[in-house]
């Protein structure tokens, strides 16, 4: 899996300057060391979802008794209208972005294109 930072240099840069400014360096690093598990896109929408896998992995007790699920949301970009999702870790689990630039949605929809399983439809 390639991480964020080598598929999204363009965001990430950007993502981190905002979440440091914020005083969220930690999920700024979050973002850097994470890989991309899948990319989608809606068109109807106009948005895109970056699925993340964290580089820090949970132990046996987080894992299977108290398990990893959605948290929150943080906004990390109002440029590009972007959230970052959270698990009740603290955990990068995927980018949000609504309504992305031209140049960007054209890398979104091929990254989101290559996901898809033969013959299955494309938002």
């Amino acid at each position: 899996m390639a991480t964020f930072a080598a598929l999204f240099p363009e965001l990430l840069g950007e993502f981190m300057a905002e979440l440091e400014a914020a005083g969220n360096p930690y999920l700024a690093n979050q973002l850097r060391l994470s890989a991309v598990r899948a990319v989608s896109y809606d068109a109807e929408a106009d948005t895109a979802v970056i699925a993340l896998e964290s580089s820090r992995q949970l132990d046996p007790v987080q894992r299977r008794v108290i398990g990893p699920r959605y948290e929150q949301s943080v906004a990390v970009s109002k440029s590009y209208s972007a959230h970052v999702e959270l698990d009740n870790f603290d955990r990068a689990i995927a980018v949000q972005i609504l309504s992305p630039p031209a140049g960007l949605r054209t890398k979104l929809r091929q990254l989101a294109a290559a996901n898809q399983p033969p013959g299955s439809a494309d938002k």
